[in-house]
């Protein structure tokens, strides 16, 4: 039989290559590699997945849940205590149906589990992929269901139980399904982080922009406006029917809506509402590890188009010593399906995933940690249909909990004293105080005393008042309580609860000329005298660290605390450190250019390192601080055109990599505000630049002093830009050479006198 070629079809073209195919979405469920796509894992954690999911949905209906394995080994079950599953048999079977529509609460922005509403038709089509089994026992039944190929579940059996209470879920999976030997581990986070405060609220008008709240009208259907208006936080009861009043839209289905007119509803019902604090969302708390260090961090994200929706977060973070890194990431007390996870590069502690590629915090390369976070929020974005969130828009919150948890996870001993409390800093009641107010008052500053001590035992440095409400922070301190702190800790060393020296000594305001009087103890003071004469070769600096350098460096800072901090660091180099706040003396300004103008003339290249706060000053700080000498270059006789200003230490980056204090203004010393456009200086190009780069909000250099190590090191780095790193070591042995020399001189000498 002759086979004829079509006429336009070239013989060596597959006779089926313009053939079109046409499938329901909801097919996808029926074989491993769509479930895949649908789920958003990989086939070897899909076991993991449907057991979160169903934990997830168990805790949505009670307030407890247990996961385990069955007896035979053969499969898995999931309990809850709730109010069990309504419904017929064939009810309870369609919801495990692959092919049904979309049905879930999860339009309803709240700070719960899950995200989209797929989670039984996943559950469905690993049973049915995998050719497992699916039985739901509740309300006295035990139902077992068979998913099928052509999207609905059959019910096998109905038999009578004894199970008043709750809902379990035995489910089994076929050999389709990869083992995993890890297949309760995400079920497990999620029934250990159902602890602590949770939110008790409603849905808040604030949670939606505009083209998401008009999509939850439209999903809605027929469901009147103002019953749906009254599900939201602030507008329940007879402000549902204000609301809607006001907007003109009494009567009307939520579905029928446009988008202006539900607009109008959204701005309308959040006049009457009020923004949801994070504080409302609650938190799982430290008692969930408390053998691991705990940090948390919260704020607010804005998403959308106008009116934004602002969104509320807490982030909340565990850490712990590990041999390796390792980051479990969970969102609403669940853990997230993405991939997320930690790298330990040199000092730097690294995030990946999930919308993350960013430093989180540092610590020594030789020290990995066990990270786990939680993000409790009412929105999270999804980036695909099994789940995976986007991280990012919360990344200074995660950042800021991260570099806590990891600093203090460094610090085992501070664990014991962790108190993070929202009343750190003890307040009297208003009014007349009563004498149990007065009481617990002094109570409270007793602890809080109490706590300073403690950390100052700790400390190899002293700090200001300002340094330690840095301190404080990791304690529960707020930003806008540090002025009230500051006032307390000057009560406190008035009264004698905390030491004088608790704060350091300003050297600018040091008492001169006070007599000394030497020992009357004749033979005393002998010993001292012939000690000090054995030793007084170990003085002797007849040479100069410099002298074999061609460079010659200073450090300058901002503050007394960070002279404080470098000041060992700077010893080592030989680097003289000064606070510049002080250089409204004329005389410390000139000192600094008589000895620059001394080591250029022996032809070293002088170097003045500066570190200062983070603001639209102290980036513009080098320009500022060229002219200040400049401007004495007549009186000294030298000028700074040769002269490298550097700036180190805070940058955003690093202010954010280790969870350092941003304040949420640019006031002044002089009480000014810059951003204010009648401030003097708003107009100044630095002032606009940095506003605009950085917002309104600014790092004072003190925040250092929370983490010393890294301050240190930060000065460290700077110096070693300019000076090798051997240098102290090869001076050391020239001046063990001098010191030797005059040593014998005075033995001789003290020879020769006897």
């Amino acid at each position: 039989m002759d086979f004829q070629i079509p006429k336009g079809r070239l013989a060596s073209q597959p006779p089926d290559q313009n053939l079109k195919f046409e499938r329901a979405d909801w097919t996808s469920f029926r074989t491993v590699e769509g479930l895949q796509q649908k789920a958003g894992v990989a086939a070897g954690k899909l076991r993991r997945l449907v057991m979160k999911e169903l934990t997830d949905n168990g805790f949505d209906a009670g307030g407890s849940v247990n996961v385990g394995r069955l007896p035979d080994g053969g499969g898995y079950f999931v309990e809850d205590d709730g109010d069990g599953i309504d419904g017929t048999p064939e009810d309870i079977a369609r919801l495990f149906s692959i092919a049904r529509p979309m049905v879930s609460t999860k339009l309803l922005r709240l700070p719960t589990r899950g995200a989209l509403g797929n989670g039984l038709r996943v559950v469905a089509g690993a049973v049915l992929a995998g050719e497992g089994f699916l039985a739901v026992i509740t309300r006295n039944r035990r139902i077992e269901l068979r998913p099928e190929r052509d999207g609905t579940t059959t019910v096998v059996t109905v038999t009578p139980v004894d199970f008043p209470v709750g809902t379990r879920i035995e489910i089994g999976f076929g050999p389709a399904i990869p083992e995993d030997a890890n297949a309760l581990f995400w079920a497990v986070v999620a029934t250990e982080m159902a602890r602590g405060q949770s939110y008790a609220g409603k849905s808040s008008p604030y949670w939606y922009d505009a083209p998401q709240f008009h999509e939850l009208l439209s999903a809605s259907g027929n469901v009147p406006v103002r019953e749906l208006v009254a599900s939201l936080d602030g507008c329940t009861g007879g402000r549902a029917g204000e609301i809607v009043a006001e907007a003109g839209l009494v009567r009307i289905a939520c579905n029928a809506l446009s988008r202006e007119q539900a607009d109008t509803l959204l701005k309308v019902a959040r006049k009457y509402a009020r923004e949801v604090t994070p504080k409302r969302l609650g938190a799982v708390g430290p008692d969930l590890f408390p053998d691991r260090a705990y940090a948390a961090s919260s704020g607010e994200v804005s998403f959308g188009i106008s009116p934004n929706a602002a969104i509320p977060f807490v982030v909340e973070v565990w850490a712990a010593d590990s041999a390796d890194m390792r980051l479990i990431a969970c969102v609403n007390r669940t853990p997230v399906t993405g991939d997320v996870y930690a790298v330990h590069n040199r000092q730097k502690i690294n995030l990946f995933g999930c919308g993350l590629r960013h430093t989180m915090a540092e610590a020594p390369k030789d020290k990995n940690f066990t990270i786990l976070l939680n993000i409790t929020t009412p929105y999270m974005p999804i980036t695909s249909d099994g789940k995976e969130p986007n991280l990012e828009p919360f990344f200074d919150g995660i950042s800021n909990a991260v570099a806590k948890a990891v600093r203090k996870a460094r610090r085992p001993d501070a664990k014991t004293e962790e108190v993070v409390l929202d009343n750190l800093l003890p307040k009297r009641r208003r009014g007349r105080q009563s004498e149990a107010a007065t009481i617990e008052y002094e109570e409270q500053v007793a602890r809080f005393c109490s706590l300073i001590l403690q950390i100052k035992s700790r400390l190899d440095l002293a700090v200001g008042s300002r340094s330690w409400c840095y301190l404080l922070e990791d304690y529960g301190l707020r930003k806008g309580e540090f002025d009230a702190a500051e006032r307390l800790i000057t009560e406190c060393r008035k009264s004698g609860a905390l030491p004088l020296d608790i704060c350091a000594e300003d050297d600018a305001r040091k008492v001169v000329g006070l007599e000394r009087l030497d020992d009357p103890d004749i033979e005393r003071e002998a010993a001292r005298l012939i000690d000090y004469i054995n030793n007084a070769h170990k003085t002797h600096m007849p040479i100069s660290f410099w002298d074999d350098l061609d460079v010659y460096v200073e450090v300058a800072v901002e503050k007394l605390d960070l002279r404080n901090l470098f000041e060992p660091v700077c010893a080592e180099f030989h680097v003289p450190v000064q606070n510049f706040k002080g250089w409204s003396d004329l005389n410390l300004r000139a000192a600094m250019m008589r000895r620059f103008a001394e080591h250029e003339a022996a032809g070293r290249l002088c170097v003045l390192l500066l570190c200062g706060d983070h603001d639209p000053g102290g980036l513009h700080i080098t320009d500022k601080v060229r002219k200040n000498l400049s401007d004495l270059s007549g009186a000294v006789g030298w000028t700074p055109e040769n002269l490298i200003i550097s700036r180190f230490g805070l940058n955003a980056d690093f202010i954010d990599a280790h969870g350092l204090t941003w304040i949420d203004n640019l006031e002044t010393s002089s009480g000014g505000q810059l951003d204010d456009p009648e401030h003097s200086d708003h107009d100044k190009r630095y002032v606009k630049d940095y506003i605009q780069q950085f917002g309104v909000r600014k790092c004072e250099a003190n925040t250092l002093v929370k983490v010393p190590e890294i301050g240190r090191e930060l000065c460290r780095d700077a110096i070693l830009e300019f000076v090798l790193a051997e240098a102290p070591a090869r001076y050391q042995l020239k001046l063990d050479r001098e010191q030797a020399k005059l040593r014998e001189a005075i033995r001789r000498q003290m020879g020769a006198a006897r």
